[in-house]
């Protein structure tokens, strides 16, 4: 017998589940031969009310089984998943445990299982630059024609590692990433993105730095977002592609089949991602496999203030880092700043970045808080060649405040010059923000002069004080004490900081018309200016 009919429903059920074929069945059993053909069940599943979360369960050891009788049949790879047809979402059927679905009650849901077999290899290409390259193998194959264009090669694991020949056992389908050395030239491989143990792969991403690959795109044409990455340990700053042209490292939008990259993660233990092929993701990005996962798009917070600093060394190749200012920003490396990955594994190589005492140790973007005791980034320039020259556009400092940089025995108001010119080899940079304190104490102009009904009063501290403000009448007699209590050293002479007066006496009237003078008392000092109330 190789179909069973479900029997009627009992009078009052409310749970059924049947394989829909030319009626409702209870089992279908399919021939296996050995033609690779695409098989599937419909699969109908209705629930009541049971009080608690309905389970769809199978036994994923014994798919395995099947699984390998089709391949032995048809000497071709199969996957086996089951779909739910309503919203897309997939699960694998193989495995080494039970499998299970939860079902909501008083619910139905259409089901597909599906054994499909594996197109066979796949034709993928791609081309290495002369010189250093970081790339990945989308599937499961040989990688001979990859090899024979290898000078070098080497993978991370927790430093670099060089790789004698390119297999898949140095370089796993998907999870890695490696450098190669090449003298250049186009490279094709035939490999096997079709099974179901490489269309979802998982990537163990140790803390620190990881080198990973990416899936294959196939029925896609696109790649991955890096937001599959990203989501799972909650930083928008942490997915980097390498530009083997200017051998330099921005920020991936997507992972994109053929390359590698680096992976920061900060969490201080092991998360693990899924690299889920593109044609696998539903609507918003996110993996149908794992769609608990939902992809949120990476977005760099923005700064109160930034400016970035550039390394142009003698053969054209320009290596920038950022400075920032942030009111929400950490001493140490924090999510506003964004890592710098390991140079590539090569001798000549110019860099700059700003070091920070900090497992991750390189930042290519730092934000600090603006702070009045000073604010400094400490960066390391090494220059491959003869000459460099650090550049820098005239920022924008805050009013007040001097930025300079200072290299070795020399230091530059970054405002007043652009550029700093170095020597090879390496240097300790220093960038500082200071405060400027003002040179005197002192009573400003009120603005607007003549004014109604309202002005303020601005004043600068040497030092700290107690400060009242007085307004006095022509008889000189007092109108209005304005008590503004302890103020720091500084200047209080923007509209959110100076004195405030709203034209009106102690009793809370609107004073007449005329001139009035005030007073400032800071500890010792006393000064006095004139203003007009005009109607």
């Amino acid at each position: 017998m190789t179909a069973e009919q479900s029997p009627p429903e009992a009078p009052g059920t409310s749970f059924r589940a049947w394989i829909a074929s030319t009626g409702a069945l209870l089992r279908d059993i399919q021939e296996i031969s050995s033609s690779p053909v695409t098989r599937s069940w419909p699969i109908y599943v209705r629930t009541g009310t049971t009080g608690a979360d309905s389970i769809l369960r199978w036994y994923a050891p014994d798919v395995n089984a099947l699984v390998m009788q089709l391949d032995t049949s048809t000497g071709v790879p199969h996957s086996a998943t089951i779909a739910d047809l309503a919203t897309g979402e997939t699960w694998e059927l193989t495995g080494d445990v039970w499998g299970e679905i939860y079902l909501a009650d008083n619910r139905s849901y259409n089901f597909d299982v599906v054994l499909t077999p594996s197109a066979g290899e796949t034709f993928v290409d791609g081309n290495l630059i002369a010189g250093w390259n970081l790339v990945s193998v989308p599937g499961i194959g040989d990688l001979s024609n990859l090899d024979a264009m290898s000078n070098s090669a080497f993978v991370w694991n927790g430093q670099y590692q060089g790789v004698g020949f390119l297999t898949q056992a140095e370089v796993p389908a998907v999870t890695a990433g490696v450098f190669i050395n090449s003298n250049g030239g186009a490279y094709g491989l035939n490999v096997d993105v079709d099974s179901s143990s490489i269309r979802d792969v998982t990537a163990y991403l140790n803390a620190g730095w990881n080198l990973i690959g990416a899936p294959s795109n196939v029925d896609s044409g696109s790649g991955l977002p890096v937001s599959n990455v990203t989501s799972q340990f909650n930083n928008q700053a942490a997915v980097f592609a390498y530009d083997p042209s200017s051998r330099s490292y921005t920020l991936a939008n997507e992972l994109v089949a053929g390359n590698g990259y680096w992976v920061y993660n900060d969490t201080g233990t092991q998360v693990d991602v899924q690299l889920t092929q593109p044609r696998h993701l539903g609507p918003d990005g996110s993996s149908l496999f794992h769609p608990a996962q939902m992809a949120a798009a990476p977005a760099l917070s923005s700064l109160d203030w930034s400016l970035p600093v550039t390394l142009a060394a003698e053969d054209g190749s320009l290596r920038t880092v950022q400075l920032g200012l942030s009111s929400d920003a950490s001493v140490g490396y924090d999510r506003l700043d964004v890592p710098m990955p390991p140079p590539p594994p090569v001798r000549a190589y110019s860099q700059l970045y700003v070091a920070v005492d900090d497992a991750v140790g390189r930042l290519t973007r730092s934000v600090q808080a603006m702070e009045r005791s000073g604010t400094e980034w400490v960066m390391n320039a090494r220059i491959d060649g003869s000459s460099g020259v650090i550049e820098w556009q005239r920022p924008s400092v805050p009013e007040h405040w001097r930025l300079t940089m200072q290299a070795g025995g020399r230091r530059v108001d970054m405002a007043e010059r652009q550029s700093l010119a170095l020597t090879g080899g390496t240097h300790d940079l220093r960038v500082t923000l200071t405060w400027i304190a003002p040179t005197a104490t002192r009573l400003m102009p009120n603005y607007p002069n003549p004014f109604n009904p309202e002005t303020w009063i601005p004043f600068e501290l040497t030092q700290a004080a107690d400060v009242t403000v007085r307004v006095y009448g022509q008889d000189g007699a007092v109108v209005r004490t304005l008590e503004l209590g302890y103020r720091a050293e500084g200047y209080y002479t923007g509209i959110g900081d100076a004195a405030y007066w709203d034209g009106r006496n102690e009793s809370g009237e609107q004073v007449a018309s005329g001139v009035y003078l005030y007073e400032l008392q800071a500890g010792e000092y006393r000064a006095i200016r004139r203003m007009v109330i005009l109607k």
